[in-house]
């Protein structure tokens, strides 16, 4: 069973899928749905296995210097968070959730501003790269369930990892992400925050 945040993804997904009898595709409509969507569906087909097809977000956190320091608190990639609080709350049902994430390389995001889902990868580079973007992913979930890897420690160290990179680009702070799906209380910081501009001079 295939959830996806929104209509556009869960319509490339089916493209990918529509071949396989055994395969259903759903849509939350919004982030904020997807908890309850997965929980809904573990009970309601106790045999199967949910997918997320989760929205990669770093738009967020490249905009991040344009935004108030009140505004700044709540930064996050909601995509990668909605995922994970989903994969958390259902915790005896882990082995059961897969989480897929579009490979979107957030350190050359200016490049890719578009892209945040599977969809975007259809729209940008055609249906047979999003489908190929799809196998691939499918894949390394598969070898992570073997190898009985968390989903959570992946996304997690995503997540950290580009709030750290933009936090050291811009010299903000951020908040990361815990195990459970929630910002954390301890903010991540530049590693080398930039140096204080020297004060101007006027010559009259």
């Amino acid at each position: 069973i295939f959830i996806h945040e929104g209509w556009a993804t869960g319509k490339t997904t089916l493209k990918a899928v529509k071949n396989d009898p055994d395969s259903m595709v759903l849509v939350a409509w919004n982030a904020g749905q997807i908890k309850n969507i997965v929980d809904v569906y573990l009970k309601k087909y106790p045999e199967a296995n949910i997918i997320e097809v989760a929205d990669n977000d770093c738009k967020s956190f490249f905009n991040m210097n344009k935004k108030s320091e009140q505004d700044l608190e709540r930064v996050k990639n909601t995509g990668l968070q909605a995922a994970l609080e989903a994969y958390a709350l259902n915790k005896e049902d882990q082995h059961r959730i897969g989480i897929l994430v579009p490979r979107i390389n957030y350190k050359t995001y200016s490049a890719d501003k578009d892209l945040s889902d599977f969809n975007d990868i259809e729209m940008k580079f055609g249906q047979n790269k999003a489908i190929e973007e799809l196998g691939i992913e499918l894949t390394k979930l598969y070898e992570r369930k073997q190898a009985k890897i968390p989903e959570s420690d992946r996304i997690v160290k995503l997540y950290n990892e580009q709030a750290q990179h933009y936090s050291d680009k811009h010299g903000l702070e951020v908040r990361g992400i815990d195990n459970e799906g929630s910002l954390s209380t301890v903010k991540i910081t530049p590693k080398n925050p930039p140096a204080p501009k020297e004060p101007e001079i006027t010559i009259e």
